[in-house]
């Protein structure tokens, strides 16, 4: 299947040079909120598309499969979006990937999960929110293990993609994969942050020349 990643120069350095790159990693300032939701996106990989393919990998590289209806992400809007590079700009990859390889999800109900959320729990019972309202949703650590198994079974909703679902929106559909393989990219393109940032992002004020 086709698919559109966007990585930092050093993502697409080690591709270029290995021939596969993968996820370093969660940063510390990430590990803290992210940790759980992402344990459990990985654990989902495992049990739908299998084991990495190396040992040290732990977490997904993410991809578009659909960027709303035009399918291939915005240039303009994924730029100013992910601009965590320090280099000023990054890689937009188009890729070929084989279909066992990927697993895609909705990307507005993702981040339901991403958000520690409980909202996809359903039926939801007087005990069941009485129970939820005792812990903070950032403290997932702190939960019991059977309510953790309650919400996490209400999370793999996001991956019904089915056009008349009524809790889908499938228009953004994101993909998750263990790695990039050079072999899978149609093609490479730069995404420089300064040449994005135009008028029709920014407009000028005529009138702010005081």
């Amino acid at each position: 299947m086709t698919l559109w990643t966007i990585q930092v120069p050093e993502f697409y350095n080690q591709l270029m040079e290995l021939g596969y790159a993968y996820c370093p990693g969660i940063d510390d300032f990430t590990r803290e909120y992210m940790l759980y939701p992402y344990n459990w996106m990985a654990g989902q990989m495992r049990k739908r598309i299998g084991e990495p393919p190396l040992p040290e990998i732990e977490y997904p590289v993410w991809a578009w499969y659909q960027y709303g209806a035009q399918k291939k992400p915005s240039k303009v809007r994924s730029a100013l979006s992910s601009g965590t590079s320090e280099h000023g700009y990054e890689m937009l990859l188009e890729l070929n990937v084989p279909d066992n390889e990927v697993l895609l999800s909705d990307f507005d109900m993702w981040h339901i999960p991403l958000n520690h959320s409980d909202f996809l729990v359903r039926p939801r019972s007087r005990r069941f929110m009485r129970r939820v309202k005792t812990y903070r949703r950032d403290r997932f650590s702190e939960y019991p293990t059977d309510l953790l198994e309650v919400i996490y079974r209400s999370w793999e909703r996001i991956f019904d993609l089915r056009p008349n679902h009524k809790s889908s929106y499938t228009k953004y559909i994101q993909a998750t994969l263990w790695w990039v393989k050079k072999e899978w990219v149609v093609s490479a393109e730069k995404l420089v942050y300064t040449e994005l940032v135009d008028d029709t992002i920014f407009p000028h004020d005529d009138d702010d020349d005081d």
